[in-house]
């Protein structure tokens, strides 16, 4: 079985990373009372990284046990999948934001990917359950690696559900560039026409940066799923031996991703997405109407 050889300074910094993560998470949910549903899947997946790199961080200085390795591996295994789960809950939104005329899907259908995931989580989960089977003090049980291979289809239903939102975001982001570059606005959705915000509209600051760390964290998740789905299939007993390739493909692309959406929470990000211009005034009915679509009533241009 492979031994710890991760240095304890690097498994403290993915500890202090999660934690950090952890409470900023929660603190945005609780303090601006708003997207839990975001929250709970992202915390959950900093708590089952802070239980693995708590028992790596602790046992640094000797070789792993096979039950402190069993704990290790099926936090730091399942626990990507709740990043990817927090992040398609703020897509139906996001895409309202942006224009929901240029998803190839209805903006709500991106709801179905967590399903998605789940389905591979399942599987990671009896694979883990396999390949741990039998396990003794000193080394890993008969069927390690054709557990290994369970996962790894797991997770390679994980990393093909990633390249298919990373297909229909990245379709989206084009066209709605596209709309801007033509038109001056995102969109031209019917319902902002009504309300006179079919054009001019500028994105904040903070939705771009969303956009941009939403397809940063799919890029980091999925390159850490090639990794992984790679070194499983070959079974726990030749997975991750290297740890400096773990570190860096696993811990560091892993923490980037949770990092990157914790920063840009949607508590804070997703309120409209759109920057207000005080000066221009509207009829007072007008921004009822707009108060409820979720959208300022003052809007300028510049996409970009």
């Amino acid at each position: 079985m492979p031994t710890q050889s991760m240095s304890q300074a690097v498994s403290a910094l993915f500890l202090i990373v999660f934690v950090s993560s952890l409470l900023a998470c929660v603190a945005f949910t609780v303090l601006l009372r708003r997207w839990p549903q975001f929250t709970y899947p992202l915390a959950l997946a900093c708590v089952f990284e802070i239980i693995g790199y708590g028992i790596r961080c602790g046992n640094a200085a000797k070789p792993w046990s096979a039950q402190l390795f069993v704990v290790v591996t099926i936090f730091l295994t399942i626990a990507p999948s709740f990043v990817s789960m927090a992040m398609y809950t703020t897509i139906e939104r996001t895409l309202l934001i942006l224009g929901k005329e240029h998803s190839l899907l209805r903006p709500k259908w991106y709801f179905y990917l967590v399903y998605a995931d789940l389905v591979g989580l399942v599987i990671q989960i009896v694979g883990l359950g396999l390949a741990l089977s039998g396990i003794s003090k000193t080394g890993m049980g008969p069927h390690a690696n054709s557990g290994g291979v369970v996962v790894a289809v797991g997770i390679g239903l994980h990393a093909a559900t990633l390249a298919v939102f990373m297909v229909l975001f990245a379709v989206a982001l084009c066209q709605a560039y596209v709309t801007y570059r033509q038109h001056g606005s995102t969109t031209a959705d019917v319902d902002l026409c009504v309300v006179g915000l079919s054009s001019g509209r500028t994105l904040t600051t903070r939705f771009k940066g969303y956009l941009l760390i939403v397809a940063l964290a799919v890029v980091c998740l999925l390159v850490r799923d090639l990794y992984r789905t790679i070194g499983l299939a070959q079974g726990f007993t030749t997975a991750n031996v290297n740890e400096a390739i773990f570190a860096l493909l696993d811990g560091f692309l892993v923490a980037e991703a949770v990092l990157g959406l914790v920063a840009f929470h949607p508590a804070w990000v997703l309120t409209d997405g759109y920057k207000p211009e005080p000066e221009q005034q509207q009829p007072q009915q007008q921004g009822k109407e707009m108060i409820g679509l979720g959208y300022h009533s003052d809007q300028s241009t510049n996409f970009i």
